[in-house]
């Protein structure tokens, strides 16, 4: 391992936001009873996108989240239809979770884009998580 004599600070360590993944997986799970189909777990700076093929007929839960250096967290749902990205859901709430609900009618390609809207002070660059599920 790579790794300097000073142990690695709280402000860049990945321990909060495994620590957060791992209360949401229990409130996924276990409260309310859904399946996690895709879990990451990633630093971002500003915006981070990711891509999933998403199942016609099956609601899907979709949340992001961010650790104590994010504020704010945002989240976009995109289809890829006629050869571009078309919004079809958003949560831009002011908080550290983001979730929407989407439900497709057909099997077809989503973006999910996830921006770090708002840091705490000083503060430039967070972890987040983002959490896909459904029953």
């Amino acid at each position: 391992m790579c790794g300097s004599a000073q142990a690695q600070s709280d402000d860049i360590s990945m321990a909060s936001i495994i620590a957060d993944a791992e209360r949401y997986v229990q409130v996924v799970e276990h409260e309310y009873g859904q399946q996690i189909v895709r879990m990451e777990l990633d630093l971002i700076s500003s915006t981070k996108e990711a891509f999933r093929t998403l199942s016609g007929g099956l609601e899907y839960g979709i949340a992001a989240f961010g650790d104590q250096n994010i504020k704010d967290i945002d989240l976009k749902i995109y289809k890829f239809v006629n050869d571009q990205w078309v919004l079809i859901e958003k949560d831009n709430k002011r908080e550290k979770l983001a979730m929407v609900t989407v439900r497709p009618e057909v099997t077809a390609q989503y973006m999910i884009e996830i921006s770090a809207y708002e840091f705490a002070e000083n503060k430039h660059v967070g972890h987040y998580g983002l959490m896909i599920f459904h029953p």
